[in-house]
């Protein structure tokens, strides 16, 4: 009996602490001008009557910080009605109504590329997105899209409509004569979200292909119509997608095609990416990433190896075929860089080093370790928000190597 009285007396502190623990009596978002405040609430993992930890608050602040249409975030408390009650209140700061981020691509087969894309991220207040992007020069693109991420209340699903237009000249080496190829493809996506990392989805398209060569095309009229599907699974636990410094991401799925003169062609593909943060804001970043081909594959359904894309250091298409895997590894490491998400502010410029290693074939060759192709280089991050300008050499061991330009990262 004596025992168990000390061990009472012991456990008292603990027991004072949990009857004093705060709870969480309501939360009100503050700041909002165009933003229904339910969109903020859905995202929570928090609710009234929850244990309030400082950590916890963390999390859910870091988490709204990571969705694109809000620029500053801060967690206030105050006593509620009851001495172990706290009231959270909420204050944001939205994003401007309309954002623009130009774009610039310059590689050695089709030179300079500008454009930009413009969006609006908090449609109707909803968190709707919609964007209107287009590209000049040598490769030229138009397209627009609708996306919500959350209809369909506790069923979390998402829904996304696209339409794009593509124009260039095929000037890859892997046909002989170059050829004038016009691309128009609607495109619907719908699928599920499970809590903040994890969605699976389905995409239905439709695709028109024009080139001025009928023999490439399989109906051998200068024209094919194809229609795809695809089911896609996505992870993503990125602290921040647009320049991360920490977490995976993985999306892996299947590509169905229904071709001219009921041909099929199927592409298998993943792309892996993970991000290991080091002391001073250096970080580590590995990317893994392909497709495997079966069927038949037009010449506009190549896949090219070579350029800012996939090895740096090759020039733009240097190889091609229908299956393709390839991998880069980059230390980043920063010459001035901030980012306090508590201020709203994101900038830097960053060095970075970089090995890619890859290997292109065809359905006819079988895949070899001979094939694997490898470069290095190194290269500029400029950051200022969610604009992310880059300029990077890569070299293979023959040659001058190449310089490549963008708008935003490899990966």
């Amino acid at each position: 009996m004596r025992r168990l009285e000390y061990i009472v007396f012991l456990l008292l502190p603990l027991l004072a602490l949990e009857l004093k623990a705060q709870r969480l009596e309501e939360i009100l978002v503050y700041g909002h001008r165009s933003t229904n405040p339910e969109v903020i609430l859905r995202e929570l993992e928090i609710a009234p009557n929850s244990q309030l930890d400082e950590n916890l608050l963390q999390h859910e602040r870091d988490w709204l910080l990571r969705l694109d249409f809000l620029k500053r975030i801060d967690f206030l408390t105050k006593s509620g009605t009851l001495d172990n009650r706290q009231i959270l209140m909420i204050v944001i700061r939205e994003r401007s109504a309309f954002s623009f981020i130009p774009s610039l691509d310059m590689d050695d087969l089709y030179g300079i590329s500008l454009g930009g894309h413009m969006t609006t991220y908090n449609l109707r207040g909803n968190r709707e997105r919609v964007r209107i992007s287009g590209m000049v020069g040598g490769f030229r693109h138009f397209g627009i899209s609708w996306h919500n991420p959350w209809i369909a209340g506790s069923l979390r699903l998402f829904v996304e409509l696209n339409a794009g237009y593509k124009d260039f000249d095929y000037l890859y080496p892997d046909w002989n004569t170059p050829f004038k190829e016009t691309d128009l493809s609607l495109q619907g996506v719908i699928g599920r979200q499970w809590g903040r990392t994890f969605r699976a989805g389905i995409c239905f398209e439709f695709e028109r292909v024009k080139v001025s060569d009928p023999e490439i095309s399989l109906s051998h009229t200068g024209q094919d119509d194809i229609t795809q599907w695809q089911i896609f699974t996505e992870y993503d636990n990125r602290d921040w997608p647009f320049y991360p410094r920490r977490g995976i991401y993985w999306k892996s799925g299947l590509d169905h095609y229904l071709m001219p003169s009921d041909q099929k062609l199927d592409f298998y593909f993943t792309d892996f990416r993970t991000y290991l943060p080091l002391g001073r804001q250096q970080t580590v970043a590995l990317q893994i990433a392909g497709h495997l081909s079966e069927g038949v594959t037009p010449v506009y359904k190549r896949t090219h190896f070579g350029g800012s894309r996939t090895v740096r250091g090759y020039s733009t298409g240097e190889y091609a075929g229908e299956n393709i895997v390839y991998s880069s590894l980059e230390y980043r490491f920063p010459w001035l860089y901030e980012r306090n998400p508590s201020a709203g502010l994101h900038f830097g410029i960053n060095g970075v080093f970089f090995m890619d290693a890859g290997s292109v074939w065809w359905n006819s060759d079988a895949f070899n370790l001979k094939s694997i192709h490898g470069s290095v280089g190194l290269g500029v991050h400029f950051i200022w928000d969610q604009w992310v300008i880059r300029a990077e050499y890569g070299a293979h061991g023959r040659g001058w190597g190449f310089i490549n330009t963008g708008m935003d990262v490899k990966f």
